[in-house]
């Protein structure tokens, strides 16, 4: 019997791993195979996790310093997959344009990224390396706080919930973009 978990993806908006949109397609940190034969799929229907990034940084002037985690998560919080990549704003020189009406906004790029929990099934953490990105911050009025993205084309809004402490200059933000379900045949 086959176990498989497949990420499958909400809509094309919504990027799927460390700030870049996700991990090289020949990779799907979110298949798990824990046994030898392949009897066929099965579909379920029911989702039995989130796929995502987390992150938590501080904010000087100027720069950004933190980390951000892939994540693939059960429902029932098992972990199954985190990759751990660290991050740094860039030189300006090469950053995106700034986000207007943010709070601010950092371009940022990934490196040491590894494994850092559950067993990430044909996944090379350092093909995580390399991102650049870019995030800005915007202090919600009526809905709490938003995260932005720049992702070429402009900025947007995310789904993210994000919290930034203008005491400790703090940042962290928990942005789940995907359901994956349980397959098994």
């Amino acid at each position: 019997m086959t176990h498989r978990l497949l990420l499958l993806a909400l809509p094309a908006t919504l990027l799927a791993a460390c700030g870049h949109g996700g991990p090289p397609a020949d990779e799907n940190p979110g298949a798990l195979d824990t046994s030898t034969g392949d009897t066929g799929p099965v579909d379920t229907g029911t989702p039995v996790g989130v796929a995502g990034l987390r992150g938590e940084g501080t904010v000087g002037a100027g720069s950004y310093t933190g980390f951000e985690d892939s994540y693939f998560e059960g429902l029932d919080g098992t972990e199954y997959c985190v990759i751990r990549s660290q991050v740094n704003s860039v030189d300006l020189a090469v950053a995106m344009p700034p986000c207007d009406g943010c709070d601010w906004s950092f371009t940022l790029q990934t490196s040491a990224s590894a494994v850092s929990q559950g067993a990430c099934v044909d996944v090379d953490p350092s093909t995580f390396d390399g991102a650049t990105f870019s995030y800005g911050y915007v202090a919600g009025e009526k809905g709490g706080t938003l995260a932005y993205y720049y992702d070429g084309a402009g900025w947007y809004g995310t789904y993210a919930t994000a919290s930034f402490d203008a005491g400790t200059n703090a940042f962290s933000y928990d942005w789940a973009q995907s359901y994956f379900y349980y397959y098994g045949g």
